[in-house]
């Protein structure tokens, strides 16, 4: 009986070693983690977008980098260059995460859109760097950065099938961080010209306008009792107006609205034109039914080709609407300033951000409006998903301090609705000290800028562009405006063509200063060459010293 139990026993551990085999070969071994379950395809980033995982691998000299996107593979290499490549800022963004402004119509990026940054350049140094991207591009095809204004095309680059060759220099071509510090910043990508391939003329046509496109709508009357009635620019209580420009793939493409598809109390105009145009779209209170409606505006082409713009369009009573949410981000609380200051947030309501006021909390002196501005907040998206425009929610000011004594001031940001309801979304109180500053400072005059939320527009094909620039003494800026580049929509498009010319603000101003008689300057522009809707333009001074400056950007509208 003994040798049988022991025979048993022995069995039964022979049927369990199995048993644990078969688990272990067909479910995998629970306690490891190596690569026996793949890498999550949905994994969101620190802004909430959903994207698979970017792995970077650097060699050696720290001059190539391989880059893996799920079964997408990018090769970058700056081999030659006196610097390296930054492993930390490497990505590839998808298109939910770059501002779409002036979208070029008729294109397409597969790729997405590689990122990186060389660092430890000699100052000014001119570098190539070869991008070898998955696809494989048409010969013709052109290469697009995206800075944090949109869509630009870059010309100091060479595609050949999948392999991309650009010519970059530290602070000027290429180079978004603007500055001269040995370090070059570049976002961008080849498109795919997919109209050629048979796709209607109207494709990606559509560049979002002053007003978000595509969002949730809501009208209602404003309540009568409410004595800021007054303070409120562009409300109209019978009509919500949405503004869209569109961007044709040629000139002479002929399109039309197809009004039919809508109800009476919608109404789009123009109902028709050729080439690149603006829309106005109006909801009408009083003649809507009550509830939550979806409204199609069609847009067909002389192709036969149609685009739908859809619109969520919710009757409100104006007296339930909440209070706008936001924040002041830039600058800090706290932080010495001078020169012209940029000021950053984000602000979102649930009927729609009429404006953002900045002003003197101590004297309530007003200092202007915060540029409504299309640049992606995914994260805001995600926290007021039923907002209006909360996917592009934020906000953008210069304050200028060149006419203000030194000192402390306390800034307050209101952030106000269409329904007269203000919120307070931050205050800052900054020391003005430009009796210390040292860096160049000026302000851009011309073209007319983008005021809150309803744009003057700017055309022409010999477009006068106008500033002026100083700098602290002792320094002097060159007076052949070398020294002083212009940057369109984020990009480096050249120096100025004329300076040392005569400007009175500057000349009164600061009397005391060297080219206080021959601050003034500019240069040309072809602005039919832009797409309509909303651009930047911003000049970075340098003097002789090798001072830098900005004079912060200006936001205006184009509507050829």
């Amino acid at each position: 009986m003994a040798v049988i139990r022991k025979s048993l026993i022995q069995h039964n551990y022979l049927i369990l070693i199995v048993f644990l085999l078969f688990i272990v070969i067909f479910s995998g071994c629970p306690f490891d983690d190596d690569d026996d379950y793949p890498l999550p395809q949905d994994q969101k980033n620190e802004a909430g977008v959903n994207k698979i995982p970017v792995i970077v691998e650097l060699d050696g000299t720290g001059q190539v980098a391989t880059v893996a996107q799920g079964d997408k593979v990018y090769v970058i290499d700056i081999t030659g260059a006196s610097g390296t490549l930054d492993p930390d800022s490497i990505d590839v963004l998808g298109i939910e995460e770059v501002n779409v402004s002036s979208y070029p119509p008729g294109l397409a990026f597969p790729d997405g859109f590689i990122k990186f940054k060389v660092i430890g350049l000699a100052l000014g140094e001119t570098i190539t760097a070869v991008i070898t991207f998955p696809t494989a591009f048409p010969a013709g095809s052109d290469y697009y950065k995206v800075t944090e204004d949109g869509f630009v095309k870059y010309d100091n680059a060479v595609i050949n099938g999948a392999v991309a060759t650009l010519t970059f220099t530290d602070g000027q071509d290429g180079d978004l961080d603007k500055l001269k510090n040995g370090e070059i910043l570049d976002p961008g990508a080849p498109s795919w010209d997919w109209i050629s391939e048979g796709e209607g003329k109207l494709a990606k046509l559509v560049a979002r306008g002053p007003n978000l496109i595509g969002a949730m709508v809501r009208i209602f009357v404003p309540c009568a009792d409410n004595n800021n009635s007054s303070r409120i620019k562009g409300s109209n209580p019978e009509a919500n107006t949405q503004v869209f420009f569109i961007n044709t793939y040629a000139a002479d493409t002929a399109w039309t609205v197809l009004t039919d598809s809508l109800p009476n109390w919608v109404t789009v105009t123009p109902a028709s034109g050729t080439g690149s145009g603006k829309i106005t779209v109006k909801f009408y209170y009083y003649l809507m039914p009550d509830g939550t409606s979806t409204v199609s505006v069609f847009l067909q082409d002389d192709a036969g080709e149609a685009q739908e713009i859809r619109y969520t369009v919710e009757k409100a009573d104006a007296s339930a609407m909440q209070a706008p949410a936001g924040s002041v981000d830039e600058p800090a609380t706290g932080a010495t300033v001078s020169g012209v200051v940029p000021i950053s947030g984000w602000a979102a309501d649930d009927g729609g951000i009429e404006s953002v006021w900045i002003r003197n909390a101590d004297d309530d002196t007003f200092y202007g409006y915060g540029f409504l501005l299309e640049s992606p907040t995914p994260d805001i998206e995600k926290q007021y998903p039923d907002y209006p425009g909360s996917g592009y929610a934020k906000w953008y000011f210069d304050w200028s301090t060149l006419d203000l004594a030194d000192g402390v001031y306390n800034l307050e940001v209101i952030a106000w609705d269409w329904s007269y309801n203000q919120t307070a979304i931050g205050t800052l109180a900054l020391t003005v000290d430009n009796a210390n500053a040292t860096a160049p400072f000026g302000e851009i005059e011309t073209p007319i800028p983008m005021m809150a939320s309803m744009p003057d527009s700017n055309t022409g094909g010999s477009f006068d562009h106008e500033g002026w620039a100083l700098t602290p003494l002792p320094n002097t800026i060159p007076t052949d405006g070398s020294t002083i580049n212009v940057y369109l929509d984020g990009l480096y498009l050249g120096h100025l063509d004329q300076y040392n010319q005569y400007n009175s603000t500057p000349a009164i101003a600061f009397p005391t200063l060297n080219n206080h008689n021959g601050a003034g300057g500019g240069c040309t522009l072809d602005l039919t060459a832009l797409r309509n809707g909303v651009h930047s333009l911003e000049w970075v001074i340098y003097d002789d010293a090798g001072n830098a400056g900005s004079t912060g950007k200006r936001y205006f509208v184009v509507e050829n």
